[in-house]
């Protein structure tokens, strides 16, 4: 995280405790389940994102269910994590989901995610 200034490092703290929280009040993300499990770290990028680093792991994961099915799987980390989100934080508009080798990225923003939830504003399943 360099160059991160101190408010910038409080941002990505409001926002890990935040989603952590969101997942029965988790203390780290190895206590949530999959496919968060896989997150290694949250860090801050430029204004309005978040970075997630992501163990590499997961792309040997295939989901074929369920919400975000249709998308990759750092993409459906980063979909996840900012719809956990993006409702409390509206300064959050966009979750980039890495892996630690830094072989792979995905983003997604609230555009990719008001598709997601469809009409409804509900996830589509």
């Amino acid at each position: 995280m360099s160059g991160a200034t101190t408010e910038d490092q409080q941002r990505t703290n409001d926002l890990r405790a935040a989603f952590l929280d969101s997942h029965n009040k988790a203390k780290c993300p190895d206590a949530v389940a999959l496919p968060y499990y896989f997150i290694e770290s949250f860090d801050t990028a430029d204004q309005g994102e978040l970075l997630l680093h992501i163990d590499s792991t997961i792309n040997n994961i295939i989901w074929d269910d369920g919400p975000y099915s249709s998308v990759t799987p750092l993409s459906r980390m980063a979909l996840g994590v900012l719809d956990d989100l993006a409702d409390d934080h509206p300064d959050l508009i966009r979750v980039i989901a890495a892996t630690e080798n830094g072989q792979r990225s995905s983003s997604v923003d609230l555009d990719d995610l008001k598709h997601e939830r469809g009409p409804t504003g509900m996830l589509r399943d």
